[in-house]
């Protein structure tokens, strides 16, 4: 054979394997897109486990089998269709986000609850679609399901425009069913919104219930985390205050027990959601009383709880720079009297504090915490806080009460 024979026959050769090769690969897929089609019917975790992972190893041959199995007769199919579908959303290009909105806002209207549910989720968290919320109103309003219409609610929150938090304000005062108003509350927490905040504010007030009002202040506590540089804060600080304080409590748990006959849990809910708005603040003339309150009185599931709101409600005093009251004192010294650092972190802000207007009171507070009664000399103090830091004299505290330190 001559030179020219042997390589067209080697050439020969790689092309049929590569064509071999090809045709493997393409019968492999094939079988695992007639898997993928198969999995998306079963209702289990591991059948949905698998789907996802078809799904990321090779998602655009699985593009087209979610397409058509989310416009399938089996709910479950297109549910699971739905789902992935919205997990890939970055992943769409073009035309190929056009047809997955256009297929998802179709099933807004699909004759399954469920399917309706994940459509809506979808749009509203996965695509940020806000032409779905005119939809997603009418289905709060006219929706079958109560499933649905909660969802809906929540998903105008996921949306949050201006048009959306009116919305959802209007239907947490007027509508006539309470769960659509707990909705509505939950989901103004969702946008990230000071309007919300302040439509929340100005109905957390009146005599919606304990459970609407539980959901309100979750709802200003999530809108805590986002606007916590707003103008809104001192507003917040006075409403919470006045559910903290004992009158303001036993007032609205009286109402409570009125309308209901019975709080139990939903009681401690409330506590749980004025817990968490209150540290998300880190401030409030009533926040120290009534957290140790609580924590004094909780059960030992609960106590978990709110030990980790003063935890977290000493973190902001210390970021802050807040430590500035006998009350802010007698917080983190109360929950922290093996915590050296953070008691020589007060005593050092104590220290800043050594001017005109509030040298007896830093004085005073630094005389409560170490039993040195060093009065108003900050030589003194600052000689000792010294060796404090470099370890050559050692820092001891006493136990403290609240009403031990003084008040600035």
């Amino acid at each position: 054979m001559n030179r020219s024979a042997k390589i067209i026959a080697v050439v020969a050769i790689v092309i049929i394997v590569v064509l071999a090769a090809t045709f493997i690969q393409e019968l492999k897929t094939r079988n695992t897109m007639d898997e993928l089609r198969l999995k998306l019917g079963e209702d289990t975790q591991s059948a949905r486990d698998r789907t996802k992972q078809i799904c990321a190893d090779n998602f655009d041959r699985a593009l087209q089998v979610l397409f058509k199995a989310a416009v399938d007769e089996n709910a479950t199919r297109q549910k699971n269709a739905i789902e992935i579908i919205g997990l890939h959303e970055s992943d769409l290009k073009g035309n190929e986000r056009d047809t997955a909105i256009k297929i998802l806002t179709a099933r807004l209207d699909d004759r399954d609850p469920g399917v309706r549910v994940k459509a809506a989720f979808a749009l509203a968290t996965k695509f940020k679609h806000a032409p779905a919320a005119d939809k997603l109103e009418k289905m709060v309003e006219a929706d079958s399901s109560m499933e649905v219409k909660q969802a809906a609610l929540e998903c105008l929150g996921h949306i949050g425009g201006e048009k959306e938090v009116t919305f959802l304000a209007a239907r947490m005062k007027d509508s006539d069913k309470d769960f659509v108003k707990i909705g509505a509350a939950r989901a103004l927490g969702f946008t990230g919104r000071a309007d919300a905040l302040t439509k929340l504010l100005a109905l957390l007030p009146e005599k919606l219930g304990l459970a609407l009002q539980t959901e309100q202040l979750y709802a200003i506590a999530a809108l805590a985390q986002d606007l916590k540089d707003s103008d809104h804060k001192k507003n917040v600080i006075e409403v919470l205050d006045k559910y903290a304080s004992g009158d303001g409590l036993m007032m609205l748990l009286a109402q409570a027990e009125d309308q209901s006959g019975k709080i139990g849990s939903t009681k401690q809910q409330f506590y749980a959601a004025l817990v968490k708005a209150y540290h998300d603040w880190g401030e409030g003339k009533h926040a120290a009383d009534f957290l140790f309150d609580k924590l004094k009185a909780s059960t030992l599931a609960e106590h978990k709880e709110y030990q980790d709101a003063i935890n977290a409600y000493v973190v902001t005093l210390r970021t802050t720079g807040n430590i500035t009251s006998g009350r802010h004192i007698s917080v983190v010294t109360k929950i922290s009297q093996e915590d050296t650092s953070l008691l020589l972190y007060i005593c050092g802000k104590l220290l800043e504090l050594f001017n005109a207007d509030t040298k007896d009171f830093a004085a005073d507070a630094l005389n409560q915490i170490t039993n040195l009664n060093l009065g108003d000399n900050l030589v003194e103090w600052q000689n000792h806080y010294r060796k404090w830091t470099d370890g050559t004299e050692k820092f001891k505290v006493d136990p403290l009460s609240i009403s031990d330190m003084p008040e600035k």
